[in-house]
């Protein structure tokens, strides 16, 4: 089982908007925004740095991590969002098998935000920041492995319920991993993240980003 760890995000990465129209999805009653990345001015924050980087590449929103042990994320600058239903396809084409990758939401700032999330074996998390502190909402605050999450799958459609009653549900392939409920925060930007652990040079492509609201 991957262990805890403290991690505090030490990059901010710069917000732009993005919104648009679409039909309702079967978890939610209407539509708010999506992106397919084919548009490298869609409005997701960019970056590159030695450590990291953040953009769009070949149609999709790729992230590449040189260290281990960091965090980074991207947003479209969608601040007053709440009680939505996120689903994203996540692919980790690095082969690194403890990088993990997943959905934000009610993301406040850099320190104040939900996260959700897996690695390609089988591991997951519910997660909250609060400025310096990180509080794993499952399991006992360590990290959980779900027997419904395939291992070393060419690809995975991640979702994540953010509920303006508290309530966290992450679900891989369509399917509920697990439940949390929270109330520090009910309303903010949704975003994407991924993160090594013990090995660097991870690398996770994102695509087919859909938000709807929830029932």
């Amino acid at each position: 089982m991957r262990h805890k760890i403290v991690v505090i995000p030490i990059l901010l990465l710069a917000l732009a908007a993005l919104a648009c129209n679409l039909p309702g999805g079967t978890a939610a009653t209407s539509a708010l925004f999506k992106d397919d990345f084919a548009k490298s001015d869609s409005g997701w924050s960019t970056f590159s740095s030695t450590n990291a980087s953040v953009g769009y590449a070949g149609g999709e929103y790729v992230m590449t991590i040189a260290r281990d042990k960091w965090f980074v994320w991207g947003n479209p600058g969608e601040t007053t969002l709440s009680n939505v239903h996120v689903e994203v396809t996540a692919k980790n084409t690095s082969g690194v098998g403890d990088l993990s990758f997943g959905i934000m939401c009610n993301y406040a700032d850099d320190t104040h935000y939900y996260y959700m999330g897996i690695d390609t074996q089988g591991n997951y998390a519910i997660a909250k920041t609060e400025g310096a502190a990180e509080t794993f909402l499952t399991n006992n605050d360590q990290w959980g492995q779900s027997d419904k999450i395939e291992t070393d799958a060419a690809s995975y459609r991640l979702g994540a319920d953010c509920g303006s009653d508290g309530k966290l549900t992450l679900y891989v392939d369509g399917e509920v991993i697990d439940t949390a409920t929270d109330t520090t925060y009910t309303t903010g930007d949704v975003g994407l993240f991924g993160w090594t652990d013990v090995t660097a040079d991870g690398e996770v492509h994102f695509d087919d980003v859909v938000v709807t609201a929830l029932k």
